[in-house]
């Protein structure tokens, strides 16, 4: 089983260190799984290199984040998962159960995946997952103000 714990809008790598306690390492030593930190593009040591743009130049920034779309990060997952060996073995969706963990936005791209590529993730856990964009929510500034 792989676990796959997406920390969301932050690098990977400080999660790794605080995986020996964390609920979903809890969960794979319980199954025999393992887990995976999923870092999303444009995250932590994931920035792209695009030539002739740059985060620092104003003028071409659209053409720097044009490659951060929900679309593509979800593809990166699927690209990732049905091409995932481990120690030689395959252990790509079909060969193994894919799990994906996310709150808030990472919650969003687990329901998104799911729904997305059934095929791929068998299970995901969405908790607190932003699934429908609302222009108008009248509740929240009421909750503020009161």
């Amino acid at each position: 089983m792989s676990i796959v714990d997406d920390g969301g809008e932050s690098d990977a790598a400080p999660f790794v260190t605080d995986m020996k306690s964390s609920l979903t390492a809890s969960f794979a030593n319980a199954t025999g799984g393992m887990v995976i930190n999923w870092e999303h593009r444009y995250y932590g040591a994931s920035q792209p290199t695009v030539p002739g743009a740059s985060i620092l130049n104003p003028e071409n920034l659209a053409e720097y984040y044009k490659y951060l779309t929900v679309e593509q990060a979800l593809e990166d997952f699927v690209t990732f998962a049905k091409n995932f060996t481990y120690k030689g073995e395959d252990a790509s969706p079909g060969n193994v159960p894919w799990i994906f963990v996310g709150g808030s936005y990472p919650g969003a791209r687990a329901a998104w995946l799911r729904q997305r590529n059934p095929e791929i993730v068998f299970i995901s856990f969405a908790g607190s997952a932003v699934v429908k964009v609302s222009e108008q929510l009248p509740q929240y500034q009421l909750a503020i103000f009161k």
